[in-house]
């Protein structure tokens, strides 16, 4: 195919769909997807490639083409979140303990209890207690010297 069977098919795939080209600024802001990034999903195959028009410098985007992206995009994190939510419908225990795997002390749901009562994701809560200079926190013995021993390391 020669470059001018190119330029026409271009030319042609343009009018037909009315698309417009988008300069980078407008692909940013669009998908909030920036250079770095970009040029990496680009070198993966996951985000489309930019055109130059002339053999100038600046690079153009099928704004057609951003908005397949995007939609994508959109379906790939539905179809992921969807599989999470059927995840933790089908076994809702263990998807929690995974969740919580390593974390130091866990009341009888599987949730880490922090002083206020509330449940943390966060397992050095005790050591930050001490180092605050609160040390009564909610009487466990057992914390206080695990918090203490990993402040004497």
């Amino acid at each position: 195919m020669s470059i001018n069977t190119l330029k026409v098919d271009v030319q042609n795939a343009l009018t037909l769909k009315n698309d417009r080209l988008l300069r980078d600024a407008e692909v940013q802001k669009l998908t909030g997807v920036r250079k770095t990034r970009r040029a990496d999903l680009m070198r993966d195959g996951k985000f489309p490639h930019p055109i130059k028009i002339c053999g100038g410098r600046t690079n153009y985007w099928l704004a057609s083409e951003i908005e397949k992206f995007i939609a994508d995009q959109v379906v790939q994190h539905r179809a992921e979140q969807a599989e999470k939510l059927a995840q933790l419908a089908s076994d809702p225990f263990n998807v929690l303990m995974s969740a919580l795997a390593g974390k130091p002390s866990q009341n009888s749901q599987g949730a880490c209890d922090a002083p206020d009562g509330h449940p943390k994701l966060l397992h050095s809560w005790p050591v930050k207690l001490l180092q605050a200079g609160h040390g009564d926190y909610a009487g466990s013995g057992v914390m206080a010297s695990r918090a203490a021993a990993s402040l004497s390391r």
